[in-house]
């Protein structure tokens, strides 16, 4: 597909919205290239990028009667391999103008669609009982028509929340929304192609996408008559343009999709999002969106606020102050129209909301029955919701007041209603207990196309909640605690699922990026020009590594660690490997060529159901994070080893992060195939002990004890794979390479275990068995470096510091240690000589990836037909009498503990640049945060080490900045940027001048101040027994100070209704804010700083037990309900 490029576009805070774009052509053709073009040049979207962000979408479909022709004509427009999620609204006996059951009727149409076209279709009518239920239990009882019919409203804007949170469930990575009564299904078509082209094309992973028609006709008198707009979107548009115009000071058009019922969203944005009822959803989406970010504010988990209704006063962006003024939007330019910057193609801030809006080709032509009264309905609820919104002036509303009595009914004096809002479904719903709720009791939920393998695969997907949850009410979350946000629930919906949560502590997690790039720079705020004095390691590779001389840093060291890290490696069992080595020989040979019988007793079919099998019990015994396939293909003879058509599979058990599908993944991999002699011989035994049954061990024991419930999810997911035809030319590891690649799944990093089974030589007495070598190659492969990284290496070196060789390090760092007792020692090699491994296609495919391997090698035992030499006795053949499993055991745990490490970081940073537009003897850096934003990002270290040095030598702390100067020479070191990540359990290092403590009151210092779990903004504080979790823990500097809870950036806040009994809770921090300022007097008061009656934290009514509210009152000297014991917490 080819789009106009951007043309123009305007900035509010962190919100672009986009000019409008037309499709140029629907098909640009196999030979388009993939990539966005630069200002004035087409965005050109490949038919496979197509199909694979198709894969990645979920298109929900609203429908309410309509007819059943037109709803298989929009069925027959959504692209194949999109799931469809139908949430209808439907007559259903009792309900609606009739008896006769409509939706029975859909169903029966859409299981005939979904059986013919074999697709995957889920549906659920929106009047279940079992849906209410589902978010009265799950936590939004908002939805619920309580003092009605006790049922989910009736309304298109409560459809597409219910189709959100169900597409949620199935891990799609974007969600369409697609009107039922589309007439056209090649509109239907082109609108889901225009979804999946502008998502692909975004920068951000906070994405939308609008559709405006070419035309919209509709038929009056008998005639066809092609309207550019529709009757609610040009009022609707005009309005939101206005609002713009309030603050850029010219006119726009920019908005030209106010109503687009056709739209489509990454699905991180669409459950970020407050959503409105009925028809006020669509225009309330983009005026939620300047309300949240528009004012610079950034999408993070803390951020989401489910605490307000619509009656509420919304907090957006930032407090008005005074009061009476509304928030402001922050604007890029407030130049004339025709001098606006251009939207150039330059990469995005991570929490960049962009909204595109997209002219299609096809004409919108849909039911034209709808009188003007349902128009002016959507008009009124359009206009209502930016009535009342904070960022909406008080001229702009008046005018609005005005034209909404003059052309739309509403009666002379009356405010406008306010429309009903729902919280962001991130923020709100416990989706463990939605889904169970969803699944046990809504009769009306089918699932079609997908089988029994549905349930297994929402469960595996499911972002949060466990099965075992099921029906558990959470008792912060009545109706009536659901409207004031009160959190008075010990247990959140995320820590149900994410262990982590409950137990946060900070470790240093060592994802490096090399800072090569030279590109021009502003000046820099933070600069750090010394530091303490540092003795030489002697750990330094070599004498000349103590230079150059410096002053700044520390000595870097390796990483402990974590005590959840230590008790997963004490669970290898050299046992364990032991018997799947031993089972796997048993099968005779695991030629790739040889019997693919999956019942058969000999051959590589049944060492793979075996394989699978295994995986497959761990996932039983777990709870649904483990997900298990065999993926492959048919390889064609290829002249050499593969002299027929022969199957290649390859069986991959992921155990899925808490962060989004194809975010972040980590991969471990052994081959299951074996050879003899002859590589084309699979007759003959094959034993394959070493070669590589010790690798696919790993992979199963790795797998067993990661998936445990006992132990909480990685962030990052991890595959633990078994691949096949490694010995006929890495068929397995190539397919499943291209596979991620062709998915866009972004692999992080890429371990194969291959021959690991015996740390002996082959003189039988040289042995090392405490050490693994580690294969990290140097220049990338042919086709991986662009022209600019390879002149940037010619000129100033970098071969010694690729993906691959960092990762390296990062193992090193991290897998040294007494609990895997083991010495890596990393061969900066692609691999041995003669040899290849299933690294190789990883790197090929621009995956960091490395090879593990034995210490010493004994040929006698790889690649062997099984005989004794009768001249000298000795034993040829690789049995599994070879092996030294406990050796391999000890392998294991260091893929394991480079593994969690890797998974539990907040990833790597990105677009690490260095200044190099003058000449100087500092070095100024400046980086984009990882992938995932940084949310889990405690800091950043610069590390370096002299450029003939191997490894990491020294380490500055520079804190949770994008940019720092170091006065250190560029010239003269390597310098790298990671993260130091907020991860499983502890703390970081309090701020200067703050210490960490737990507050407890007078009455008993067994009782705290909590923020509610979890701690959001919004989160109320309460008292609650001495846990020592994180929620307790809090950043305090005597006398005039915030109180900020640690680890975090939220603050104590008194909010703005400062009365006697007004409840405190926890806000994002902001400098100078009036309801953060406290002090902490020597008497133990914690007083608010303001002028007029003091005003103290208090213990609500002295009840000293859990959730017990802690709320503002004015001082009373020795009162002990105002007193306060701060004690230090060990960092």
């Amino acid at each position: 597909m080819r789009i106009e490029p951007r043309q123009h576009c305007e900035r509010f805070g962190n919100v672009q919205i986009n000019g409008l774009q037309r499709v140029i052509e629907l098909d640009a053709g196999a030979a388009a290239p993939a990539a966005e073009l630069g200002d004035g040049e087409d965005i050109v979207v490949p038919a496979e990028a197509l199909a694979a962000a198709e894969k990645e979408t979920a298109i929900i479909i609203a429908c309410m009667n309509e007819e059943y022709p037109t709803i298989e004509g929009v069925l027959s427009g959504v692209p194949h391999d999109c799931l469809v999620i139908v949430v209808s609204n439907s007559d259903r006996p009792g309900r609606g103008r009739g008896v006769v059951d409509r939706y029975a009727a859909e169903v029966r149409m859409l299981e005939a669609f979904g059986a013919r076209a074999h697709r995957s279709v889920i549906a659920v009518h929106q009047a279940d009982p079992g849906v209410a239920a589902a978010f009265r239990e799950a936590g939004m009882p908002e939805l619920v028509d309580a003092a009605g019919d006790g049922l989910v409203y009736r309304g298109k804007g409560e459809a597409m929340i219910i189709g959100m949170a169900v597409a949620a469930f199935t891990g799609r990575k974007y969600v369409g929304f697609v009107d039922a009564d589309n007439f056209v299904p090649g509109s239907v078509t082109e609108y889901c192609k225009v979804f999946a082209a502008g998502l692909h094309s975004a920068r951000s992973p906070y994405a939308m996408v609008r559709i405006s028609w070419n035309s919209k006709p509709k038929v009056r008198g008998g005639r066809l008559f092609f309207d550019k707009k529709g009757r609610s979107s040009r009022v609707v548009n005009e309005w939101l343009n206005r609002l713009l115009q309030e603050y850029t000071g010219y006119g726009t058009d920019l908005i030209v999709t106010g109503n687009a019922g056709e739209h489509a969203m990454t699905t991180e944005l669409g459950l970020q999002l407050r959503l409105a009822r009925g028809y006020a959803i669509e225009p309330y989406e983009l005026i939620n969106i300047l309300e949240r970010f528009g004012c610079g504010g950034a999408i993070t988990d803390s951020d989401t606020d489910s605490g307000h209704d619509s009656d509420s006063d919304m907090e957006v962006c930032a407090p008005p102050t005074p009061p009476q003024t509304p928030p402001q939007l922050q604007t890029r330019s407030t130049q004339p129209r025709q001098q606006q910057h251009q939207c150039r193609p330059t990469p995005a801030p991570t929490n960049l909301v962009e909204i595109m809006q997209i002219e299609t080709r096809n004409p919108h032509f849909h039911d034209t029955t709808k009188g003007e009264e349902h128009v002016q309905d959507m008009q009124l609820q359009g206009l209502n919701a930016l009535y009342h919104s904070p960022v909406a002036p008080a001229a702009l509303r008046a005018r609005l007041l005005r034209h909404m009595v003059e052309h739309l009914g509403l009666e002379p004096g009356r405010a406008p209603p306010r429309e009903r809002t729902y919280p962001p479904l991130a923020a709100a719903l416990d989706f463990g207990v939605f889904f169970d709720v969803l699944t046990s009791e809504a009769a009306s939920l089918r699932q079609i196309g997908l089988g029994a393998e549905v349930d297994v695969l929402l469960a595996d997907r499911c972002a949060t909640g466990r099965r075992s949850q099921r029906r558990r009410r959470r008792p912060g979350r009545s109706e009536a605690g659901a409207r004031r946000g009160d959190r008075d629930d010990q247990e959140s919906p995320r820590s149900s699922s994410d262990g982590w949560y409950d137990n946060m502590r900070v470790k240093k997690i060592l994802a490096l990026a090399a800072a090569t790039t030279a590109v021009p720079f502003t000046p820099n705020p933070a600069r750090v020009l010394a530091g303490r004095q540092s003795e030489t390691p002697a750990r330094f590779a070599c004498t000349s590594a103590s230079w150059p001389p410096t002053t700044i840093g520390q000595p870097n060291v390796p990483q402990a660690p974590s005590a959840e890290l230590e008790s997963m490696l004490s669970e290898v069992s050299a046992a364990n490997i032991e018997k799947t080595i031993v089972k796997l020989a048993s099968f005779g040979t695991r030629h790739t060529l040889s019997s693919q019988d999956p019942g058969g007793a000999r051959g590589i079919g049944p060492a793979r159901a075996w394989i699978r099998s295994e995986f497959q019990r761990y996932a039983d015994a777990g709870d649904g994070r483990l997900a298990v396939e065999t993926v492959g293909y048919v390889q064609e003879p290829d002249g050499g080893r593969i002299p027929f058509p022969t199957r290649i599979d390859d069986v991959v058990a992921t155990l899925r992060g808490t962060e989004p599908d194809g975010r972040r993944l980590y991969v471990v991999s052994g081959h299951y195939d074996s050879r003899a002699s002859d590589p084309l011989d699979y007759e003959s035994d094959a034993p394959g002990a070493d070669d590589d049954a010790s690798g696919v061990a790993v992979s199963l024991e790795l797998a067993r004890i990661m998936s445990q419930p006992t132990y909480p999810r990685p962030r990052a997911s991890i595959a633990f794979v078994a691949v096949a035809g490694e010995e006929q030319g890495l068929y397995g590891a190539q397919y499943l390479a291209q596979r991620y690649a062709n998915a866009s799944i972004n692999v992080e990093g890429m371990f194969t275990n291959d021959i690991i089974g015996s740390p002996r030589a082959d003189d039988g007495v040289t042995e090392d068995p405490h050490t693994i070598r580690l294969f990290a190659q140097g220049l990338p492969p042919l086709g991986v470096e662009n022209a600019t990284a390879r002149e940037r290496r010619l000129t100033i070196g970098g071969e010694n510091d690729t993906p691959a060789r960092n990762l390296a390090r990062l193992v090193k760092e991290v897998a040294e240690n007494e609990a895997t007792g083991m010495n890596v020692s990393v061969v900066y090699r692609l691999d041995r000589y003669l040899r290849g491994g299933d690294h190789r296609p990883f790197l090929e495919a621009g995956f960091p990836a490395a090879r593990f391997t034995e210490p010493h090698e004994d040929y006698a035992h790889q690649h062997q037909d099984v005989r004794v030499d009768p001249q000298t006795g000795k034993q040829y053949g690789d049995l599994p009498e070879f092996c030294d499993f406990e050796y391999v055991a000890r392998v294991a745990r260091v893929n394991g503990a480079a593994l969690w490490s890797l998974a539990n970081s907040a990833g790597a940073p990105r677009n690490v640049r260095v200044n190099t537009t003058a000449l100087s003897n500092d070095s100024t850096f400046y980086w984009d945060p990882p992938v995932g934003g940084e949310e889990a990002v405690d800091g950043y270290e610069v590390v370096f080490r002299a450029t003939n040095a191997p490894f990491w030598t020294d380490v500055i702390d520079v804190g949770l900045v994008n940019e720092v100067t170091v006065d250190l020479s560029k010239d003269n070191v390597v310098f790298g940027i990671r993260t130091r990540t907020l991860a499983a359990a502890g703390l970081a290092q309090a701020p200067e001048g703050y210490r960490t403590v737990v507050i407890a009151t007078a009455w008993d210092d067994n009782y705290v101040l909590q923020a509610a779990a979890p701690a959001q903004s919004g989160s109320a504080v309460i008292l609650s027994s001495l846990k020592n979790t994180p929620e307790q823990r809090w950043y305090l500097k005597d006398g005039s100070t915030k109180l900020q809870l640690a680890n975090t950036t939220l603050c104590l806040d008194a909010g703005t209704g400062r009365n006697n009994g007004s409840p405190l809770t926890v806000r994002e921090c902001v400098d100078g804010q009036p309801s953060q300022n406290w002090v902490y007097n020597a008497e133990g008061q914690i007083v608010l700083d303001q002028a007029g009656p003091q005003l103290c934290a208090d213990l609500y009514f002295g009840s000293v037990r859990d959730n017990t509210p802690i709320v503002i009152w004015q001082c009373i000297a020795g009162d002990k309900n105002h007193l306060w014991s701060a004690a230090d917490v060990t960092v």
